[in-house]
């Protein structure tokens, strides 16, 4: 069902839907991807992967202190980036 507040109609919005789902299930460095290609995560850093938001990846990379939390979503409340996850690297330290 297509939001009414959206900017196409439901026959694009379908076909966009399903660009983005192709897309992410073709693309072997996915990393959800891991029945169909080989995965190299183990299950703590994909535990950290599911965390991490697009507007996490936006606010580490750019000046902006404030943003939607669901940055495709148009009314989507805005957040303090240093309120949202960030990414636990520890999960990629090796124990010698």
């Amino acid at each position: 069902m297509v939001s009414p507040d959206a900017h196409v109609g439901p026959t694009f919005s379908c076909l966009i839907g399903q660009e983005f789902q192709r897309l992410k299930r073709g693309d072997r460095f996915w990393f959800e991807n891991q029945g169909t290609y080989p995965n190299h995560f183990t299950t703590s850093q994909m535990i950290q992967l599911s965390k991490i938001k697009l507007s996490r990846l936006i606010c580490d990379n750019t000046n902006t202190n404030w943003l939607p939390e669901r940055v495709f979503e148009l009314k989507s409340k805005l957040v303090k980036c240093e309120n949202l996850p960030t990414l636990n690297l520890n999960s990629w330290l090796k124990s010698y």
